[in-house]
């Protein structure tokens, strides 16, 4: 994006939108707030009203400005607020094509402007703002009659009167002596005494007791006591503080923690004199106590060289400032161990800071520094997002924690000469070769290079983690296996073939995360093996070793999935086995390792979707008492076993996408919660199901007949704990389009991502880890779209960044909008939600949610005076730069959105929008072949959801499919036949269609099979050579309408011409589309026109009939 996009004022941009702008209004009305923002007004001005006009109207010194309820700036008098606030909705509306919106839209925001809700986001106050401060600095005075006692040998009890304010309770007597009491320095508590109960106030040489007139005051006092006493930490973050509080400045209670973070605090001006009003950031110097003192995060213009005459300061942090600078003063410092002036304008320091010899820790991150950082004698130094030259070297003997993290210009690092370096994190270069000292390493982290080596020496005896993903490795270094206390290895997003020869001999390796390689085969195992976690998903694996589960006893995570794996390696549990989480998803595993699978006691997770199972069944299947989550979609079943209701522990049952009947009594299970058995083959409208008595998900959409709830004969009430039952008989249908949905909370207790319908506009929502904030949402793009349906969905997304109030200070979301046309689909997203389009049997990206930090969005942040920690998360928090809400980081985050409106050409076969964590797991190439070899919408969005948790991954997601419906069924041509002249092989033909495997029809009677592409072999078949094939195995079913058993043959009902006939009915598939067609072709010698018509409308009725397929009068016949 356009820095210029982020300036928070522009006068170029300003002028331009004035003009436009002037010709429709030439004033407005300006909300101006009192002092203490409980107060407001309103002003007409226009661009020509100044700051100085304001002030003199309303009789105050400055006007402020506020954005987002967080900063404070006091504007010059000769500002005009109009012009401002103009410039401020400008950037709102902006979008992702670097164009302004339609004065329309603009003017809707700025006629926002003048409600109290916008206040959160962008505020004018009439002078200086109030402080507002927390209890540990509160100013509320408690004042109460007492009597009071003094003294532990002498006992006398007086009237007196008891002020509470800050940390002091002063004494005033009936002969007017007055007494302060510390009570920080006090021990406090409640006393039994003679006159009843009392506060009682005690330090090594007094002892007082105060009883109040007014019994039910004491609670108060003795709580409002124990705040304060004895504490020497004040909190005042987050504040709005623009002057530094009196009482802190007073020192009464020795403060020696001090935290200031997030305010508005500054140095004191040069024209100020040193006589002003105490509350400058150079003031603090007054604090002589303060050991540790946190400044980040204010308007700091130059390094306070005042706080270095705090001889007891051990920790200074003034990061996320405006400091371009270190004066030679910091040597002042003696006692200094940590120093973070991280998120500056830095690009050196004096000399004089080796002079600090109990500096242990130096943070100078995300600044400007492009060599050497000077003679330190320091541990720890994080150089984190600077312009670091392309080799880098560093002569620090003892340093043993080094972060040079994103810095993209760094390809070289030699630190061979780093005796005692233990950490170091060197992820997101462009690293291409790597040599290390192994002499104290522990930890390396070289992910997101471009490595395919590694130089260690000597060999690292301590080293305990090693990660090295999204790199170029073909080979790991052998003598990772001889490093004896390696516990953590990751490798994923490589290029591996294979893995150490010895990896598995390691005595100490608990971890190894490997998956996304080409690795074909896993080498021998050791007997002493201590590995937990093995992650191989992805990879080309067709079998595990002989054993595998004998000689890993301590196994506790197993994921194997998308591999060619046909059968699991004999165990038949006489040995111990500790495995609780096993996927093996997307595989060729048949009911023959079931036996494998139920010896595993400890069993808690169990996927094996995706595969060739004909059964799930074995005697020995509820000794599973551990199992709580089952995943058995996408195989070829016919049945679910009885006995799962006797798993005592099963929460998960999902079994969609198979050939199901029956649904199995599941009563028995309490803990059942979910059971998902949609698109199978199950009659609904004669299902009698006795439901669990927790189930709260209970999904049988894409099957026959019509639900009927009734049919709970003992939970009548079942249906009403129920959060969704969708038995709709066929999916609905929007504009030629059908519609598909799937969402799961994953291991969560929350659902942060959420969708929303009105009509034919969708909403997602995601609120990253915050569920309040999806829900506010939903309940405002739920309530706003049905009254305003037709309204623009660009202006939904900027309504709904203006109406999330306080909450949107702090927090935010990312939404996408999706409205469906006859003709045409608009989409207006901001965040991290994407969306593809299927054309040509592709899927191309047209909304990229995906947020990556490159140069360019680098610069514009640190502009907009932000920062990134070292997980990319903006402010230390924010996943993304677009986002609704986020007010008090304005202009870090903004609202920019991306909109796209796309003509529903016949090329287009549907949409796919899902949340950021679909795309950065999952492929296009997996995406687009779900899409392509799935029909139905709904199943799509569930394969999608199954292969995203074969994957480890157990959060939130949410998924929609819209999917182009295409023609069921069209006949072709017709002509006469005789039934006597049909040889058996076209009877055969004619009473059982042939279904090409590899296809997917989305007719609503017709069982399919799915497609399962062979596992690679060592040899293929040419193609001119005829070999016998093979029986077919059971065909199973993706999607089905149809109660068992299958369609009977056709009856041939119509008597034989006399005429030589013959005739052949085929399903193939069109060369123009992905459809189905259904020729019946008859060719005859001689025949009546009339009775070749008849037979064929007999023939036509018969086979819809016997199909189970639409009624022929809604079908196309081409004749």
């Amino acid at each position: 994006m356009n820095k210029n996009h982020l300036q928070s004022t522009s006068s170029a941009f300003t002028s331009t939108l004035l003009k436009a702008l002037k010709k429709k209004t030439s004033s407005r009305f300006l909300r101006l707030y009192s002092s203490d923002g409980q107060r407001s007004t309103r002003m007409e001005c226009d661009e020509n009203t100044t700051c100085a006009e304001i002030c003199q109207q309303f009789s105050c010194d400055v006007i402020t400005l506020q954005i987002g309820n967080y900063h404070f700036r006091q504007l010059k008098s000769e500002t005009s607020p109009l012009a401002i606030l103009h410039d401020f909705c400008r950037i709102l509306t902006m979008s992702d094509e670097n164009e302004n919106e339609s004065s329309q839209a603009l003017e809707d925001i700025l006629s926002y402007t003048d409600s109290p809700a916008f206040r959160h986001i962008f505020s004018f106050f009439l002078g200086r703002p109030r402080i507002r401060a927390k209890s540990t600095l509160t100013s509320d005075i408690l004042s109460e009659e007492v009597v009071i006692r003094k003294g532990k040998l002498i006992h006398s009890w007086q009237n007196a009167r008891a002020v509470f304010y800050n940390s002091n309770i002063r004494l005033q007597t009936k002969n007017n002596q007055d007494e302060a009491l510390q009570i920080r320095n006090m021990k406090v508590d409640i006393y039994e005494s003679k006159k009843g109960r009392s506060l009682r106030l005690k330090d090594d040489d007094n002892c007082f007791l105060i009883i109040f007139q007014r019994p039910n005051i004491l609670e108060a006092w003795f709580s409002r006591a124990q705040q304060v006493e004895k504490s020497n930490h004040v909190d005042a973050s987050d504040e709005q503080l623009t002057l530094i509080p009196e009482q802190i400045l007073n020192n009464e209670a020795r403060i020696q923690i001090l935290n200031l973070r997030r305010n508005s605090l500054i140095s004191r001006p040069p024209t100020e004199k040193s006589l002003a009003p105490l509350g400058y950031i150079d003031d603090l110097y007054r604090v002589h106590s303060l050991q540790v003192i946190d400044l980040s995060a204010n308007q700091i213009l130059s390094f306070p060289i005042q706080l270095t005459l705090l001889s007891h300061l051990r920790q200074l942090n003034l990061s996320s400032n405006y400091i371009s600078s270190v004066p030679n003063e910091c040597s002042n410092m003696r006692r200094l161990q940590y120093l973070n002036l991280s998120n500056n304008q830095l690009d050196s320091l004096p000399d004089s800071i080796s002079e600090l010899q109990n500096l242990q820790s130096l943070d100078i991150s995300f600044n400007q520094f492009s060599q050497r950082v000077g003679d330190l004698k320091i541990q720890k130094i994080d150089l984190r997002r600077n312009v670091l030259g392309t080799s880098f070297r560093l002569d620090i003997e003892n340093i043993t924690h080094l972060d040079l993290r994103d810095n993209s210009m760094v390809s070289t690092v030699h630190l061979t000469n780093l005796r005692f370096l233990k950490v170091i994190h060197c992820e997101r270069l462009q690293l291409t070769s790597l040599h290390l000292s192994g002499e104290s390493l522990t930890h390396v982290y070289a992910d997101h290079n471009l490595l395919d080596s590694l130089v260690v020496m000597p060999l690292p005896q301590n080293l305990q983690t090693l990660s090295l993903s999204f790199n170029h490795f073909q080979n790991l270094p052998d003598w990772i296996s001889d490093c004896p206390n390696l516990t953590f290895l990751r490798a994923n997003n490589n290029g591996l073939v294979a893995l150490p020869e010895r990896i598995f001999f390691s005595p100490s390796l608990r971890s190894i995360f490997a998956f996304v390689n080409e690795i074909e085969n896993l080498p021998d195992f050791g007997e002493e093996n201590c590995l937990e976690t093995l992650i191989l998903y992805k990879n080309k694996i067709s079998h595990l070793p002989k054993h595998f589960f004998s000689v890993l006893p301590r196994l506790r995570q197993l994921n194997i999935s998308s591999n060619f794996i046909e059968l699991l390696p004999y165990f038949d549990g006489s040995s111990f086995c500790r495995l609780q989480i096993l996927r093996a998803a997307n595989n060729y595993l048949t009911e023959n390792s079931v036996p494998v699978i139920v010896n595993m006691k400890h069993l808690k997770t169990i996927d094996l979707s995706h595969n060739r199972l004909n059964s799930f069944d074995d005697s020995a299947l509820s000794s599973l008492e551990l199992l709580e989550d089952l995943n058995l979609s996408s195989n070829r079943l016919t049945r679910l076993a009885d006995c799962l209701a006797l798993l005592p522990c099963l929460q998960v049952l999902r079994a969609h996408s198979n050939q199901l009947v029956h649904v199995p009594e599941l009563q028995g299970a309490g803990q059942l919660h979910t059971i998902d058995l949609s698109s199978n083959n199950i009659s609904l409208g004669t299902l009698q199901f006795k439901a669990p008595p927790n189930l709260r998900h209970f999904d049988v959409t894409c099957n026959s007949g019509d639900f009927n709830t009734e049919n709970f004969p003992e939970n009548s009430d079942m249906h009403t704990k129920m959060n969704t039952i969708n038995i709709s008989e066929e999916p609905h249908n929007l504009f030629g389009f059908q519609i598909g949905v799937s969402g799961s909370r994953g291991m969560k207790n929350k659902q942060c991502i959420r969708q929303v319908r009105v009509e034919n506009t969708f909403g997602f929502i995601d609120g990253g880890s915050n569920s309040y904030m999806a829900s506010s949402i939903c309940r405002f793009l739920t309530s706003y779209l049905r009254e305003n349906p037709s309204s623009d969905i660009r202006s939904i997304l900027l309504r709904c960044h203006c109406e999330l109030g306080e909450e949107g200070e702090r927090l935010g979301a990312s939404v996408m909008i999706i409205r469906l046309h006859e003709k045409h689909i608009e989409l207006a997203s901001t965040g991290t939600m994407s969306a593809a389009v299927a054309r040509h049997q592709k899927l191309k990206t047209i909304v990229n949610g995906k947020y990556e930090i490159d140069d360019d969005e680098y610069s514009r942040i640190r502009e907009a005076h932000g920062f990134v920690d070292e997980e990319n998360r903006i402010n230390g928090v924010i996943g993304t730069s677009r986002q609704i809400g986020h007010f008090s980081t304005f202009p870090v985050v903004l609202p920019t959105h991306s909109y796209k409106n796309i003509e529903l050409s016949e090329r287009i076969e549907g949409l796919i929008v899902a949340n950021s964590t679909v795309w950065n797991m999952l492929s296009m190439e997996d995406l687009s072949m779900v899409f392509q070899n799935n029909r139905s919408p709904i199943v799509v969005a569930k394969k999608i959801q199954d292969q995203l948790q074969s994957y480890d991954y157990g959060g939130n997601s949410n998924i929609l499919v819209l999917r182009r419906i295409k023609p069921q069924m069209t006949f072709n041509g017709f002509s006469t036949i005789s039934s006597s002249s049909m040889t058996p092989e076209i009877r055969e033909t004619f009473s059982r269609p042939k279904i090409d495997e590899q296809l997917v029809l989305a007719v609503p009677a017709m069982i399919l099979p799915e497609y399962h592409p062979s596992p690679p072999g060592p040899s293929t078949v040419p193609q001119s050579t005829v070999v016998p094939p093979p029986p077919p195995p059971p065909i199973p079913a993706t999607r089905h309408r149809t109660p068992s058993p299958p369609p009977p043959p056709l009856p041939l009902s119509t008597p034989p011409p006399v005429s030589s006939e013959h005739e052949e009915i085929n399903i193939h598939q069109s060369a123009t589309s992905s459809s189905y067609t259904l020729s019946i072709d008859r060719f005859y010698s001689s025949s009546s026109t009339v009775s070749s018509r008849k037979q064929f409308n007999e023939t036509r009725d018969l086979l819809s009939k016997s199909l189970k397929l639409s009624p022929p009068n809604t079908v196309t016949f081409n004749i």
